[in-house]
């Protein structure tokens, strides 16, 4: 049974291709960035690594091990967040 024939395959090579670049690229990214936001909490600039970290939650194939340093870094943030909040008031 033939499905779409070759120009059909062709499309699905291309597209499983490009998906894979931009899914390498965006998980290479992710090292980098979790270290900057590290280095924005550290300074308590919480708002910008809480939205450096959201932006990095949504990077697809993110893995375990990354998956669980961005949300315990996006916890701790945003709890630095509310606590300079309820001190600031």
């Amino acid at each position: 049974m033939k499905r779409g024939g070759r120009k059909s395959g062709l499309a699905w090579l291309l597209a499983g291709v490009l998906t894979a670049g931009m899914t390498a690229a965006a998980w290479g990214e992710v090292p980098e960035s979790l270290t900057q936001a590290q280095k924005l909490y550290n300074e308590g600039l919480f708002a910008e690594a809480i939205e450096l970290l959201t932006g990095l939650a949504e990077t697809p194939d993110l893995g375990n091990s990354n998956a669980k340093s961005v949300y315990l870094l996006l916890a701790k943030a945003t709890a630095g967040k509310s606590f300079l909040d309820q001190a600031e008031e």
